[in-house]
């Protein structure tokens, strides 16, 4: 059962696409925040894969990076 926060929209969609990262800079640039996960840990902290590393050097608004 999903849990329901007044006021707070979550979309969900499937794409196909020849660039993962890029197509979710082309789409971050409607949404307020972009949330993405990281992929573990290593001795530095959150280990960040290509995709994490190509949208936060992309992308114009907030991304969020959780592990």
């Amino acid at each position: 059962m999903p849990l329901e926060f007044p006021g707070v929209v979550v979309t969900r969609e499937s794409a196909v696409a020849s660039s993962v990262p890029g197509l979710i800079v082309q789409r971050a640039h409607a949404a307020a925040c972009v949330v993405l996960g990281a992929k573990g840990n290593n001795t530095l902290g959150a280990r960040l894969g290509s995709t994490v590393h190509a949208v936060l050097q992309h992308a114009e608004g907030n991304v969020v990076v959780v592990r």
